[in-house]
């Protein structure tokens, strides 16, 4: 099948979460779920047995001080909320209205479209790919998705390869040998452009990673039986 004839589907559309966040789903997952001599039992959610217990499980177990007020307004929203997965799942079990805001208020707190901003988005939203150089144009979503692939920086080699500058493995050396953080870093980014060898010749069977995702990528020259190895020669550390 050709890739203009496939079908289109939109992740967050329907036809992925309308699977997974039916309102019996929903129901369901709100239930309590544990095993008695390795035998499995589903409890159904009861919203008056749950509102009572909850709070006694937050004070004795998790330690969490509830006033009497808290503890009031979690149980009516929470015998609310109960009640109407009930409701839902009964109308129409393979909908998706709990899941859509049906549920309506928690403790102050609306259902999570209530907080999007123009375009849908909500401001805690992880940028748009790719990452680091993000389509979003705002200075705080550049600067997330610099962290974000910073953080995750090996599920984004691809775009770091094609980022990176013989300017840039330049400072990683000079940098090298400040420290043992500084060193191990730039181990890690150089072993992706490293060749065992030299320039003159050097192991084609062991290519560094950049080379294979971004042919445009620089390169360096090191020795040693892995790339690892070359890169810490390179590194000097």
């Amino acid at each position: 099948m050709s890739s203009s004839s496939s079908p289109q589907i939109d992740p967050t559309g329907v036809e992925c979460t309308g699977q997974r966040v039916t309102n019996r789903a929903m129901l369901e997952a709100a239930g309590i779920e544990l095993k008695v001599a390795g035998v499995q039992f589903d409890v159904a959610l009861d919203a008056r047995v749950a509102s009572f217990a909850l709070p006694i499980v937050a004070t004795s177990q998790g330690e969490v001080s509830l006033s009497g007020a808290t503890r009031a307004r979690f149980r009516i929203d929470l015998m609310r909320a109960a009640s109407m997965a009930r409701v839902l799942s009964a109308q129409n079990a393979n909908g998706t209205e709990a899941a859509e805001g049906g549920l309506g208020t928690f403790m102050g707190t609306r259902p999570n479209a209530s907080y999007a901003g123009r375009g849908g988005r909500v401001s805690y939203e992880d940028p748009s790919l790719p990452w680091p150089s993000t389509i979003d144009a705002t200075s705080v979503a550049q600067t997330r998705a610099l962290a974000l692939a910073r953080v995750f920086h090996r599920a984004h080699a691809a775009d770091w390869c094609a980022r990176t500058t013989p300017a840039t493995l330049d400072a990683l050396r000079a940098h090298a040998s400040s420290g043992a953080d500084a060193c191990g870093a730039c181990v890690e980014i150089v072993q992706r452009h490293v060749r065992i060898g030299t320039p003159r010749g050097w192991d084609k069977t062991k290519e560094p990673l950049c080379r294979t995702l971004t042919p445009a990528s620089p390169v360096v020259y090191g020795h040693g039986a892995t790339a690892s190895d070359a890169a810490h020669e390179v590194c000097g550390c």
